[in-house]
């Protein structure tokens, strides 16, 4: 066998255990180098305490306590990600952005031998939504179907109601804290510095989503071009009462045209 053959002999074996596992494509080529950490505690779910000295905040998942309300029980969600992080030696990935204002790290993590991180275990368990946040915007189909698959099965929290899609057409959940909402666009308009999405025929009272015009974060062509009159959303975001129920954008990826 010649060398180029040997050379391209291990590529291709390389590439096939690259693809063996579904998360393999976790790894961002932008972040900071992976490294393991014997975990000693949980700080305020879903936060880490490593021995290391690190505080580690699992990416893509909702944090409620940053948002000065629970409204549900995490008893069952804590006790899950103890059993399956205190006293172990996790691999952490850093993602987006890495650390956040308080030097925390936000990461994927998991047991080095397991193909599934525990980010994603928590949401296929109901123990958690998706909410990007510093920076960690890669991989949200992975994301999305892991909640999907738990929605669907009515399991977790699903299964208790605290977690639940509200109906932005005819809007009955709470005015502060994180929510899900589903509905189709009745009308867009744009004032000033702003994009609205309109749920229903006054916007003085029915719910509304705005996006900053002005925020380089969003591709607001694309936008207009996407969301129109009679599409059906998901909105995910932190709920305020600014003429009736109001949610501004932040993340981009927190807005999706959906089937379901």
């Amino acid at each position: 066998m010649s060398v180029l053959q040997k050379q391209v002999k291990v590529g291709f074996l390389l590439l096939l255990s690259f693809l063996a596992s579904d998360y393999a494509a976790f790894a961002e080529e932008n972040s900071a180098p992976v490294f393991t950490d014997e975990i000693i505690g949980i700080q305020n779910f879903p936060v880490l305490r490593g021995k290391s000295g690190h505080t580690i905040v699992l990416s893509g998942i909702e944090r409620p306590q940053s948002h000065g309300l629970s409204g549900y029980t995490l008893d069952k969600a804590r006790l899950w990600l103890s059993n399956h992080a205190v006293g172990k030696t996790l691999v952490i990935q850093p993602t987006g952005d890495n650390y956040d204002l308080f030097g925390r790290i936000h990461a994927l993590t998991k047991e080095p031998n397991p193909k599934n991180w525990l980010n994603v275990q928590l949401l296929r368990l109901g123990f958690a939504r998706v909410q990007l946040n510093a920076g960690f915007t890669d991989h949200i189909d992975i994301l999305y179907k892991a909640e999907k698959e738990a929605r669907l099965q009515n399991i977790g929290l699903w299964g208790t109601g605290k977690f639940k899609r509200f109906d932005a057409n005819q809007y009955n959940g709470p005015y502060n804290g994180f929510i899900i909402a589903t509905g189709t666009i009745t009308q867009t308009a744009k004032r000033r510095s702003y994009l609205y999405l309109n749920f229903g025929s006054n916007w003085r009272d029915d719910f509304t989503i705005g996006i900053p015009t002005n925020d380089e974060r969003f591709d607001i062509k694309t936008i207009r071009n996407l969301y129109v009159e009679d599409t059906k959303i998901e909105i995910r975001g932190l709920i305020e009462n600014w003429n009736g129920p109001f949610i501004r954008l932040d993340v981009a990826e927190h807005l999706r045209v959906i089937q379901d």
